[in-house]
């Protein structure tokens, strides 16, 4: 995109009413809402499943740090080896953004094990309450804790359930004759 007036005869002088400190950010920001809406329409009709968002990072809920624009002159300078101060700030901030990505996988492999440790730390407060029911020999408090694991079962299910729990007793021995 150009900032310089169109004209007759092609590109004319540039414009400053995107310089001006009281109405040059709001130029800005409706070019930036424009171009979002037209963009989308296109990828949509082009039958793609992305969109442009003209919103900052921090308005679209993400955790990451943006890079700024190097330009001509330092990108030029980038290509050929040379460091430049803006390349300098984007490679640190994409070494920030590599980290902080880093961290939210380590975060959701944390959260994993712990949902983890706490399903299994329910399942065996579940057995040895199966295990003391058992003791009991009392067939509604064994009926009731085995039917919060599983809603529908057969004498094979209860019989495999019952020699788990039940020490010295496999799953033929509890099975009538």
């Amino acid at each position: 995109m150009s900032t310089r007036r169109l004209g007759r005869d092609g590109f004319g002088k540039k414009t400053r009413e995107l310089d001006g400190f009281r109405n040059g950010s709001g130029e800005i920001e409706a070019i930036r809402v424009l171009w979002e809406t037209i963009g989308n329409r296109a990828l949509e009709a082009a039958g793609l499943d992305i969109r442009i968002d003209c919103r900052s990072f921090v308005d679209q809920g993400i955790d990451r740090e943006a890079t700024v624009h190097l330009g001509p002159v330092a990108s030029g300078m980038e290509r050929k080896g040379e460091g430049t101060d803006l390349g300098d700030r984007n490679r640190a901030a994409r070494e920030r953004n590599a980290e902080r990505e880093r961290l939210a996988v380590e975060r959701a492999l944390m959260s994993a094990k712990i949902i983890d440790l706490a399903a299994e730390r329910e399942k065996r407060a579940e057995e040895r309450e199966l295990r003391a029911a058992t003791k009991t020999y009392d067939p509604g408090k064994i009926l009731d804790l085995i039917t919060r694991r599983r809603s529908t079962f057969d004498r094979a299910d209860l019989n495999r359930l019952l020699g788990q729990v039940t020490p010295g007793c496999t799953a033929s021995s509890a099975t009538p004759r």
